[in-house]
């Protein structure tokens, strides 16, 4: 009996999420809600960097009233991202080594 396919990447990720994708769909074996959790983690993964863009465009400079602050989107995303992939029993480590280790598939 040959393993479960590989889900492919969900559409619209940026190159980053469909690596982070990548190599935890082909590293671990993940059942439905471990993919949405994935997916989620993917998408934020992308707002996070779409934050940390702006604020190298913007600089330091204060945004006008009411705006949202895109250091407190890169830190709630931050944040939140590392819950996801912990809540997953995956880490960060992955991506620096390129490898997925635990429940690997084999």
């Amino acid at each position: 009996m040959g393993a479960d396919p590989i889900p492919a990447p969900p559409p619209g990720l940026s190159p980053e999420a469909r690596r982070l994708w990548a190599i935890y769909a082909e590293g671990w074996v993940l059942d439905e809600h471990s993919q949405t959790v994935l997916r989620l983690a993917c998408e934020t993964l992308d707002r996070m960097l779409e934050a940390q863009r702006e604020i190298r465009k913007r600089g330091y400079r204060p945004l006008p009233k009411g705006s949202p602050s895109p250091f407190n989107v890169e830190r709630d995303c931050r944040r939140d991202l590392l819950k996801m992939l912990r809540g997953l029993g995956l880490s960060l480590d992955a991506l620096s080594d390129g490898l997925a280790t635990p429940g690997r598939r084999t």
